[in-house]
Order: structure tokens, then C-alpha cells, then sequence
């Protein structure tokens, strides 16, 4: 049995594994599904769509999610969700075996139901996850388990290409699933030893909890959170399409080095949400906001107009800094304010979460469509200097915010 005092770190270990695990399978099937798919029908657009079925997944499964975790509790929404993402990779591992005793399920569409089901765990795992963590801490300091979370996704997201490229290299297509599934099961034992118990809502609590989420996008602080966070993740998934193209054509980069570039700037990504989270204690939510905004912007200006392969790889880790600033000053200003008016035991996280999910996914959605469509119309150069707009837009909506709220934001 562990001791009062090392529950609360037993705890916030489980949570962070589960956000490491979510991105780890994200990225497991990235260096050989495509070829799957390919050979299973798929076209150049089916195979966009494979991948966007994720952040679908998430979309769907937020809003329901976002009520279980105020409802039931956030521990047993998040064993719900790793039953999700078990049955996903399971699904994946046996999607032609399957398809092959059931001659009328194509492969394809179980390949699409599996990372369809995959974000709908992730929905779980973010939302009830951050909902734990938050109940963790005190209110002022949220934001260095929340770069905590941002760094166990970053250190997931760098392992699962390689670790999925080497499992499927030594024992075919199913070797990444049935390894992944293994962690999955390791990890549900995490959840149901140590995290906390639920405890039940009264259906009059529950009701008023539900009914919550239209007064939470009535404050303009919140909203400006989530927009802010959705213009975030835009802007990193709109590089995912773009990047490759770029250094493989202009700077005759291998796919080996555009590995590492990712990698790097994967890396300070993590590092500036670390420092994100030591200024968040000591400088206003929105000055961090403004400013990584205003950077965001400055450096996708940067980016745009760059010749050399030196300038746009400064100009990149300047946009991992801004928009890093960006997510962590976003979501714990979008905590405090949702937890604003509320006594501790009482605040709805699984509505703040949801929300949270919702316009990051969006944003996710958005990023690459808009960058495959612009890029196609304008050109590199002036669709990554329109992205800045909204950017600069964004800085100045939070610097009115901060100069007439009469509290510390």
C-alpha cells in the first residue's frame, strides 16, 4: 500500500505514463501504415483521411467524455479510455485477420476504425488525465504539471516513429500492436492500483455540472484560451505537410536528417514549456500569452521570408518557443478561469478539458487542410505570413484582456 505521501506522486506518475503512452501509439504507426494502407486501396486522399481520423476520433468523443469525467469521475473515465485504446491497437494488430474471416469488413475500414477509436481514447486520456492533475495542485500552479504533461507527450512523440519503424522492421505489422498492447496492460494495472476513487455525484450536482459548459464560453477569458490554444495547434500541424517538401526540395535534406530536425525541434518544444511553467509563477498568464503570440508571429514572418537553411531552422525554433508559450499560458489560463467561481471540490474539469480537447483537435484538423489548400493557391511564403495574422490578432485581444481585467489573469 503506498503511504498519504507518496500517493499524490504515484499518481501524477500514472497520469503522465497515460499521456505518454496516448502519444506513443500516435506516432507507432506513422513509419508503415501508409504502406498498408496504400495496399489495402487506399488513395493519396484516403490516406490524409487515415490520419485525420484521429483528431475525428477526438472531436467526436470530447463532449461525452468531458460529461463522464464531471459525472462519474475522471478515474473511471479514464479506465473507459484505455478500454478504447486497448481495443485499438488490438483492432489494428488483427484488422486483416479480421478482414479475411469476414470477407465483407474491407481492411481499410478497420484501419479507419482503429485510429478513429484511437482518438476517441485520447479524448479520454487528456481530458479525465488533466482533470487529476489539476486536483493535484493548487490553483496558482497548474502550469508545471501541465509542461510535466506537455513534456511526457513530447518524449512519446519522439519515440513512437522509430520504436514503431524497428518493431515492424523485426516482426512484421503486428509486432508494433501486440507490443503496444503489452504497455497498455502494464499501464491499466497503473490506473486501477493507485489512481484515486470517484466519488458519486448526486444527479442534481451532475445536472448542474452538465449545464455549466454554455456559462463557461460565456467568459470572455476562457474563450480567448481556446482560441488562443486552437491557433496553436494549427500552426504546428500545418508545418507536419509543409516541412518535409520544403527541406527535401530546396535544401536537399534525407529523410533521415528531416527525422532529426523534427526530433529538434520536438525537443525545444518541451524545453520552452519548461520555461513557460517557471514564468507562469511569477508573470501574469497574459503576458506569457502576448508573448508567445507575438513571437509565433514574428517567426512565422521569419519563416516565410527564409533562404537559407539556417535562417528557417532559427526561424522554427523561435514559432517551438511561441507556440509553446502559447499552449501552456493558454491552458492554464483557461484552468483559472474555469475554476473561477467555484469551491475546490466542485469544479467542472471534465467541461474545462473537454473544451480544451475540442479546440485543440479543431485546430489540429484545421492546420494541415489549410496549409495543403493555401500553399497550393499563394505558395509557401505568403500562406505562412497570413497564418501570422490571427497570431498578432490573438496578442492584441490578450493585451486589451489584461489592461482592463481588474484581476491578475
Amino acid at each position: 500500500m503506498l503511504s498519504n505521501r507518496m500517493r499524490p506522486l504515484a499518481v501524477r506518475i500514472v497520469v503522465l505514463v497515460a499521456i505518454w503512452l496516448d502519444a506513443l501509439l500516435y506516432g507507432l504507426v506513422v513509419p508503415f501504415l501508409p504502406e498498408r494502407a496504400l495496399a489495402h486501396g487506399a488513395t493519396a486522399f484516403g490516406l490524409g483521411a487515415l490520419f485525420a481520423t484521429y483528431a475525428l476520433g477526438v472531436v467526436v468523443a470530447t463532449y461525452p467524455v468531458g460529461l463522464l469525467t464531471d459525472r462519474i469521475g475522471p478515474r473511471r473515465t479514464l479506465l473507459g479510455g484505455l478500454v478504447m485504446l486497448l481495443t485499438a491497437t488490438l483492432l489494428f494488430g488483427f484488422a486483416e485477420d479480421i478482414s479475411a474471416h469476414v470477407p465483407f469488413i474491407p481492411t481499410l475500414w478497420l484501419l479507419f476504425a482503429a485510429r478513429g477509436a484511437q482518438g476517441m481514447a485520447a479524448a479520454a486520456t487528456w481530458t479525465a488525465g488533466l482533470a487529476i492533475l489539476a486536483r493535484q495542485s493548487a490553483r496558482t500552479s497548474h502550469a508545471a504539471l501541465f509542461a510535466q504533461a506537455g513534456t511526457a507527450m513530447g518524449v512519446g512523440t519522439l519515440l513512437g516513429p522509430p520504436l514503431g519503424g524497428l518493431l515492424y522492421s523485426a516482426g512484421g505489422f503486428r509486432a508494433p500492436f501486440l507490443f503496444a498492447a503489452g504497455l497498455a496492460c502494464l499501464d491499466g494495472c497503473g490506473r486501477l492500483l493507485v489512481l484515486p476513487g470517484d466519488a458519486t455525484d448526486s444527479s442534481d450536482s451532475a445536472q448542474a455540472k452538465t449545464s455549466t459548459t454554455r456559462a463557461l464560453f460565456r467568459r470572455r477569458v476562457f474563450l480567448l484560451a481556446l482560441l488562443a490554444i486552437a491557433a496553436g495547434d494549427l500552426i504546428l500541424t500545418a508545418l507536419e505537410p509543409t516541412l518535409p517538401p520544403l527541406f527535401t526540395y530546396s535544401f536537399g535534406l534525407t529523410p533521415l536528417l528531416i527525422g532529426f530536425l523534427f526530433g529538434g525541434l520536438v525537443a525545444g518544444f518541451t524545453v520552452a514549456q519548461t520555461v513557460a511553467a517557471s514564468l507562469a509563477r511569477r508573470v501574469p498568464r497574459t503576458l506569457i500569452l502576448t508573448a508567445g503570440l507575438a513571437v509565433s508571429a514574428v517567426a512565422l514572418v521569419g519563416f516565410a521570408r527564409a533562404v537559407t537553411l539556417q535562417d528557417t531552422i532559427v526561424s522554427l525554433l523561435a514559432l517551438a518557443f511561441g507556440t509553446s508559450f502559447v499552449l501552456i499560458a493558454g491552458l492554464d489560463l483557461l484552468t483559472a478561469s474555469g475554476e473561477e467561481g467555484y469551491a475546490p471540490a466542485d469544479v467542472p474539469y471534465g467541461a474545462i478539458y473537454a473544451a480544451y480537447n475540442l479546440f485543440s483537435a479543431l485546430g489540429g484538423l484545421a492546420g494541415p487542410l489549410a496549409a495543403g489548400s493555401f500553399t497550393a493557391l499563394l505558395g509557401l511564403r505568403y500562406t505562412f505570413l497570413m497564418m501570422g495574422v490571427p497570431m498578432l490578432v490573438l496578442a492584441n485581444l490578450t493585451v486589451l484582456l489584461a489592461l482592463f481585467s481588474d484581476r491578475r489573469a
